[in-house]
C-alpha cells in the first residue's frame, strides 16, 4: 500500500535564498502532518490507533519526481509576534508586514510523492485512516498544500530505498507520536485562562526541530540529472555579421525585447577551436523548466519576428538569419556542443557572481539554485579559460548598469559527476552571461 501525496501548486515552495531543498521529503514530516490533522480535530482514539500502528512500521520506500531549477521571489508576510494585551480581533490583515525571501522549484513530472509502506494497515483502521487523510492539508509549511490518499502499489519516479550510507532522511519510529506531543506542549501550549476572558496568540519561543530520527536512503538504478534549462536541439538563429563576444550584452538587451524573464537568450560564439576568435555566430533560447510549452513557443515566435531586421550595435548593423540562409554551415551553431554531459566546464561569457561574500560559498549557492552539486574544484579570475573568449575587462564597459557594481569573473569548475547543460550561472543569465562550455568540447 502507498500513501500518495499530491502537491496542488505544481512546485515545491520553501523559505531561503536559493539553497537546494532536501529531496525527497522526509517520511517523518508526513507523519507530523498526520499528527497535526489528528490533533486539530480532537484527537480521535481510532485515528490515534492508526498513528501508533504506523510508527511501529519500518521506514517506507519513496518514489518522487525530479525538481527543476529554483526561482526566487520576495513576499511580505504578517509578523507572528503580537504585543501583550492585544485583543482577539487582532487579525493577520492588521499586523505589520515584513519581507521574506522565498524560493520554489517546479516538479519535472507528475507532482506526486508516494510513500510505499512496508505492510498494509489493518482493515479495522481503514475508516479512521480515510477520515484522517482527508484532513491533511499541507506537508511542511503552508505554502505546500497537498492531498493525501491511500492507494495500491504503483506510480512513477525514481525510487529511494532505506540503506545505510545514503542520503539522510528523517523517519518515524516507535514513540514518535509522544515525542511530537511533547514538542507541541513546549512550543504552542497556551494558559487555560487569560485575564478578562481575552484570547491571545502564542508568544515567540525558541524554535525546535521535529524530533525525527534519520536513516540513509539511496536511489535505485542509474541516476540522470535533469538539465538546469530546457532547449530545443537544432532550433538556432544565425547572426550576420558575427559581432565580437564582448559586445554581446548590449546586443542581447536589444534582442530580448518582448521575451519573458523565464527565457534566456544565449550566444553561440566561435570558441573551443584552435582558430577561435570569439565572434558570436548565432543565438538560441533556453527556458526555465516551469515555463509552459505554449509560452516557450510564443517566445520563439517573438524572436523570429526579428528575422532580417538590422539591429544597430555601434558601427555594426547585425541581422538575424536562418542557418540555411548562410553561404556555408557554421560549426558553432551546433547546439549539442553546449549540452554535455561533462564534469569540467569553462565560462564563455563572464559570470556575474551573486553576492560579495566568500567565493566558494557564493558558487555553491549559485549551483544549488540550479539543483547541481557543489564542485570538487574551481578557479575564477579576470582572464578567460577558453581561446577566443573576451577578458572581463573587455566586457565590463558593456554590462547593464544594474550589474556594473557586481563581482565579475571567468570561471572554470569541475563536478564530481558529469552534469548536463546548457549551464548558465549568476546574475544576468537572461542575457547569456555566465554561459559555460563543456571542457570535452
Amino acid at each position: 500500500m502507498v500513501l500518495e501525496v499530491r502537491y496542488l501548486q505544481g512546485a515545491l515552495r520553501l523559505s531561503g535564498r536559493g539553497v537546494a531543498p532536501s529531496w525527497p521529503p522526509d517520511p517523518g514530516r508526513l507523519f507530523a502532518a498526520l499528527v497535526h490533522a489528528w490533533g486539530t480535530a480532537g484527537e480521535d482514539p481510532e485515528e490515534e490507533a492508526f498513528l501508533h500502528w504506523l510508527e511501529q512500521t519500518p521506514p517506507p520506500r519513496i518514489s518522487a519526481p525530479e525538481l527543476g531549477s529554483l526561482s526566487r521571489y520576495r513576499a511580505y508576510v504578517p509578523v507572528n509576534h503580537v504585543p501583550r494585551g492585544e485583543l482577539a480581533d487582532y487579525t493577520p490583515a492588521e499586523r505589520h508586514r515584513v519581507p521574506k525571501d522565498l524560493v520554489e522549484a517546479p516538479f519535472l513530472g507528475e507532482p506526486v510523492v508516494r510513500f510505499h509502506l512496508a505492510e498494509p494497515p489493518p482493515p479495522s483502521l481503514a475508516p479512521a485512516l480515510e477520515r484522517l487523510l482527508r484532513r491533511v492539508g499541507r506537508l511542511g509549511n503552508t505554502r505546500n498544500p497537498v492531498l493525501v490518499r491511500l492507494t495500491e502499489e504503483g506510480g512513477q519516479g525514481p525510487l529511494w530505498v532505506p540503506e545505510e550510507g545514503g542520503k539522510r532522511l528523517g523517519v518515524w519510529y516507535p514513540g514518535y507520536l509522544e515525542a511530537l506531543r511533547n514538542r507541541h506542549r513546549r512550543l504552542y501550549a497556551l494558559p487555560d485562562r487569560l485575564p478578562r476572558g481575552e484570547r491571545a496568540f502564542p508568544t515567540a519561543r525558541p524554535w525546535e526541530p521535529l524530533p525525527m530520527r534519520t536513516v540513509g536512503y539511496v536511489r535505485e538504478g542509474p541516476r540522470e540529472e535533469p538539465a538546469p534549462f530546457l532547449v530545443e536541439p537544432g532550433r538556432v538563429l544565425a547572426l550576420a555579421p558575427a559581432p565580437p563576444l564582448a559586445l554581446w550584452p548590449p546586443l542581447a538587451q536589444r534582442l530580448r525585447t518582448g521575451l519573458p524573464s523565464e527565457a534566456l537568450l544565449l550566444p553561440l560564439p566561435f570558441l573551443g577551436f584552435p582558430q577561435a576568435d570569439g565572434r558570436v555566430m548565432g543565438v538560441t533560447l533556453a527556458f526555465l523548466p516551469g515555463l509552459p510549452p505554449e509560452e516557450r513557443e510564443r517566445a520563439w515566435q517573438n524572436l523570429l519576428a526579428s528575422l532580417g531586421r538590422e539591429v544597430p550595435l555601434g558601427f555594426l548593423r547585425v541581422a538575424l538569419l536562418l542557418p540555411e540562409d548562410l553561404p556555408r554551415p557554421r560549426a558553432s551553431l551546433d547546439l549539442g556542443r553546449w549540452l554535455g554531459p561533462a564534469r569540467r566546464w569553462r565560462s564563455a561569457t563572464p559570470v556575474v557572481w551573486e553576492g560579495r561574500g566568500d567565493p566558494e560559498e557564493s558558487l555553491k549557492a549559485m549551483l544549488g539554485g540550479l539543483g547541481l552539486p557543489p564542485p570538487v574544484g574551481f578557479r575564477a579570475g579576470p582572464y578567460p579559460f577558453l581561446k577566443g573568449a573576451p577578458g572581463v575587462w573587455e566586457v565590463l564597459p558593456y554590462l547593464p548598469p544594474s550589474l556594473g557594481a557586481s563581482r565579475v569573473a571567468h570561471l572554470a569548475l569541475e563536478f564530481p559527476e558529469p552534469v548536463r547543460g546548457p549551464l548558465v550561472l549568476g546574475l544576468g543569465r537572461e542575457l547569456g552571461l555566465g554561459l559555460l562550455l563543456p571542457e570535452e568540447v
